[in-house]
């Protein structure tokens, strides 16, 4: 578990594989996408506060030369 500071990221980088077997199955480009993250207190039946944060993803594709 780690505590983020307001305006705190996180990046990581990986290795993607194309499909050897299909040319051009993955383009390269940057992909971005949202989604929202709900948080409750363990005790949700006495405290019904829920918590959201929006979570974005960036994904960079590009080709090993």
């Amino acid at each position: 578990m780690k505590q983020y500071e307001a305006g705190e990221s996180v990046s990581k980088a990986y290795e993607i594989w194309d499909d050897y077997q299909v040319s051009g199955y993955l383009q390269p480009g940057t992909y971005r996408w949202e989604e929202t993250v709900r948080f409750s207190s363990e005790d949700a039946a006495a405290s019904p506060t829920t918590e959201s944060v929006s979570w974005w993803f960036t994904l960079q594709l590009a080709h090993d030369e």
